[in-house]
């Protein structure tokens, strides 16, 4: 993520909920925020403490241990919202869930919930805690999945079909994550029976049933795919731990990618175009014409 105003105004948000919470010295607050993926430096993080005192919220200091632990005076919280606040806080949203990260989304939410408990204007305790989609996620169930991911674990899952009846399915979990195109949540696992990996939309997944047993990773040789794509396309765009730049040439970045996961390829394809050139395998490339085409039936010219 960039570090850009939006950004900054995030981890301040992220500061206040934690500071909410319990009292935190700076190096807890440094802790906290790498368990996020974010480093952050002291003079950072005094820069973020004084947005938040100037937003009108009033910062404890506690001395012990030779420490300074800070914490949000709660009586304190009571807040107004302008208009062009509220537009603020829907602009770092819009922007946030753009990234795809479904973890920077709920920590979001949490925020976002605690603030609009602060406000006393109900239409906007409403605007700010609609996260659509990501409103009607049952997180309890990410976080068992997250779990079971981990361990790789092979689950019966209950699974809400189309026409809304249930059937059992079972699954050797992989991983979680939000696709590129409709920003849905999915757990990409393998399914009894299938040697290629399927993305189950965890909105459809009603519960864990059993947990079948445990697994370790399943080594599975990949052909890697070669795709080109222009430069500044992938300049621009969020690194992805599966690709590797092999080189710039001219105007054109050339990428290896390892996955074995066709929705995934086509996904991140989808994501460069029409900036993409080259793809080095022939089926890939016949889904993604295809893909495409779907896309223009769909939305038009």
């Amino acid at each position: 993520m960039t570090d850009n105003n939006e950004t900054s105004i995030y981890r301040a948000l992220v500061m206040l909920n934690l500071l909410c919470e319990r009292q935190m010295s700076k190096d807890d607050l440094i802790e906290a925020f790498k368990k996020l993926d974010i480093e952050l430096s002291r003079p950072t993080l005094n820069n973020y403490l004084e947005k938040i005192e100037n937003g009108g919220f009033e910062i404890n200091k506690l001395q012990k241990d030779n420490k300074t632990f800070y914490n949000i005076h709660k009586p304190s919280i009571r807040i107004q919202l302008s208009e062009n606040e509220v537009k603020i806080l829907q602009d770092i949203k819009k922007l946030l869930i753009s990234q795809r990260d479904y973890n920077i989304i709920r920590v979001l939410m949490r925020v976002y919930f605690k603030i609009a408990r602060c406000l006393d204007d109900e239409e906007v305790q409403a605007a700010i805690t609609d996260f659509g989609y990501y409103s009607t996620i049952n997180w309890n169930l990410v976080r068992e999945l997250e779990k079971h991911c981990k361990n790789n674990a092979l689950l019966e899952i209950d699974y809400i079909m189309p026409n809304e009846e249930n059937r059992l399915f079972e699954i050797h979990t992989d991983n979680l994550k939000i696709s590129n195109t409709n920003q849905r949540l999915y757990l990409r696992g393998l399914l009894k029976n299938s040697k290629k990996f399927s993305n189950i939309p965890v909105d459809r997944i009603f519960m864990v049933k059993t947990v079948l047993r445990e697994h370790k990773r399943l080594k599975i040789y990949i052909k890697p795919l070669v795709y080109i794509v222009s430069k500044e396309a992938f300049k621009n765009t969020k690194p992805d731990s599966k690709e590797v730049l092999v080189e710039y040439k001219d105007n054109y970045a050339i990428i290896k990618s390892v996955v074995d996961d066709d929705f995934y390829i086509l996904q991140r394809l989808l994501y460069f175009a029409p900036d993409v050139y080259y793809i080095s395998n022939n089926r890939i490339k016949a889904l993604y014409k295809q893909k495409l085409k779907d896309m223009k039936g769909y939305y038009g010219n």
